[in-house]
């Protein structure tokens, strides 16, 4: 298998090919991305809209914006943008492969795609893409912990097996379509999502989520904007199996949605605050949750409070234009009558994300420095509904556990925020530098938590659900709710904790009619206490290797 693995290895990272990421507005992952969050770090830019990816008349008024404002660096960047953006269509092909080893276990896969897109009219975009993959992921997708994959595929059952590997032909689709103007559009798509003042992974819609179907509308002025969305979801049962470990292989069920409103306001240019509401619920579509300018939790209550409600606020406030404190409190439960009573020992679904990054606004190696953390208490993101009653016999059990899940926090069996597990915490370190140019290299250091809540169950109660994982709801196999009077936030006799350092870095050449893109990352992971099993350790060495070009 090594052999095998080994071969795979040089014959993705010597002759394959891997583009760069293409200016492409429907993924927010997408390089342009980056470039946007630096610029709103410096200051050129001031209170972009919160949900992400934007339509490309956002980010023209952007890039214009920074043309007009930035350094020169800067704007010959945005001019190089610009030129792409305002064209009436572009069209980009795409081939390439990306391998990840730990010594162990490998995964690699080649690609192909096409990129397309234009001006439908004035106010009116259009654009997709089409990917087509090879995957060996028999050992998985081989990341470090609190990674997910950035492969949003379904399953086509095509599978080739060579040498006792698994190869999966699959394909992945996104399209976006958005008609407006930088202050006010309608958007819809199939795309990844990504809300709130932290870019990179958020404690409400992650740009790490497997990508959805897409509904939203934003309307914003100088001090106000408004911003609704709807996603169309895919829920899974209330059986936790854990023998899986890719959402794409969960069993699926249709009719589960999302519904998220946001008010921000922005009372100086150093300021930006917001309330925010989500709703999730299934089963049903619900016409009175897509009115704009009401209030989610009430409109829950005309339909009996059987669906998921959520709230936060969100706060990014800035010090002399280049350093940024953002902060989001995300919740989703919690006892109103003991906090009334000032007993703060009662029960917080909760998720909860601060931190602090600077941007140099003049040139330099360094790019971007920061350090956040990051904290979801036990049972946050998860729920149930219409199960308080649990079957003893076993059949009958299996049958009512078997229903899909429309009402927690998850698309096709992962997390829509965050990728940690419920009762967990994570701090990170994080340092961008550009030594020389088109060389980025990513430094991230970082400390997480872990532990399971149901622990406090008795071994009579627990079951192979209750695993502390965000499809652990709580219950035990009675139906009975262990968390309404009491957190247990990471007090727990076994707490796993894991240790990460390592780097990423990327190099664009220019190369005839586009560019070669080297790409390259290590990072070196330690485990303590891994999988809650006390005294379990385990070090894992993870390398990625990438070469490209792209036209």
């Amino acid at each position: 298998m090594k052999k095998c693995c080994s071969f795979f290895l040089v014959i993705s990272f010597f002759f394959s090919i891997q583009f760069l990421h293409a200016q492409f507005a429907a993924d927010p992952n997408d390089r342009i991305y980056q470039d946007l969050s630096l610029w709103e770090g410096k200051g050129i830019l001031r209170h972009l809209p919160t949900l992400r990816p934007y339509p490309p008349q956002v980010i023209l008024d952007a890039l214009e914006k920074v043309v007009q404002r930035g350094s020169r660096s800067d704007a010959e960047k945005a001019k190089a943008y610009l030129e792409e953006y305002q064209k009436s269509y572009r069209i980009h092909l795409e081939a390439g492969g990306t391998s990840r080893y730990t010594g162990d276990d490998f995964y690699g896969d080649l690609y192909g795609k096409i990129e397309a897109g234009g001006w439908i009219a004035e106010s009116m975009h259009l654009e997709g893409r089409l990917e087509g993959l090879v995957m060996d992921n028999t050992s998985g997708f081989v990341l470090p912990e609190g990674q997910r994959t950035s492969v949003d595929i379904f399953d086509t059952w095509a599978d080739v097996t060579v040498k006792d590997r698994k190869l999966n032909l699959r394909q992945s689709q996104v399209v976006d379509f958005s008609v407006g103007k930088a202050d006010i559009y309608f958007k819809a798509g199939i795309e990844r999502n990504s809300f709130g003042p932290f870019w990179d992974d958020s404690v409400v819609l992650s740009p790490e989520a497997p990508h959805a179907g897409h509904y939203s509308f934003v309307w914003r002025n100088s001090w106000f904007s408004y911003t609704t969305v709807l996603l169309e979801l895919a829920a899974t049962d209330y059986i936790n199996d854990t023998d899986n470990d890719t959402y794409m292989e969960n069993e699926k069920f249709p009719d589960k949605h999302l519904v998220l409103q946001s008010f921000n306001f922005y009372p100086t240019s150093w300021l930006e605050v917001g309330f925010f509401e989500t709703i999730v619920w299934g089963g049903r579509l619900d016409p009175i949750y897509l009115l704009p300018f009401k209030e989610l939790f009430y409109a829950q209550s005309m339909a009996g409070f059987n669906d998921n409600s959520f709230m936060g606020i969100l706060a990014n406030v800035r010090i002399k234009d280049s350093f940024q404190i953002p902060m989001v409190v995300y919740v989703d439960d919690t006892n109103l009558n003991d906090l009334l009573q000032f007993d703060f020992s009662t029960k917080f679904k909760v998720a909860l994300q601060v931190g602090g990054k600077y941007t140099p606004k003049e040139g330099g190696i360094l790019r971007r420095i920061g350090a956040d953390y990051l904290m979801v208490t036990p049972y946050m993101y998860t729920h149930r509904s219409g199960l308080e009653e649990i079957e003893t016999e076993e059949a009958k059990r299996l049958e009512q556990l078997s229903a899909p899940n429309y009402t927690n926090y998850t698309h096709m069996g992962t997390n829509l925020g965050v990728g940690l597990d419920p009762n967990s915490d994570r701090f990170t370190l994080s340092v961008q530098l550009e030594p020389m140019k088109n060389l980025i290299v990513d430094i991230r250091g970082r400390l997480m938590r872990h532990g399971n809540a149901s622990e406090a169950m008795s071994e009579d109660e627990r079951d192979e659900r209750n695993d502390g994982s965000i499809l652990d709801d709580g219950y035990n196999k009675y139906g009975k709710a262990i968390f309404h009077y009491n957190t247990r936030f990471l007090n727990q006799t076994v707490i796993e904790k894991v240790w990460q350092a390592g780097f990423n870095a990327s190099y664009r050449i220019p190369l005839g009619p586009g560019s070669v893109l080297l790409e390259g990352g290590y990072t070196f992971e330690y485990c303590e206490d891994k999988d809650l099993v006390k005294g379990r350790t385990d070090t894992t060495h993870y390398i990625n290797v990438g070469l490209g070009y792209r036209f």
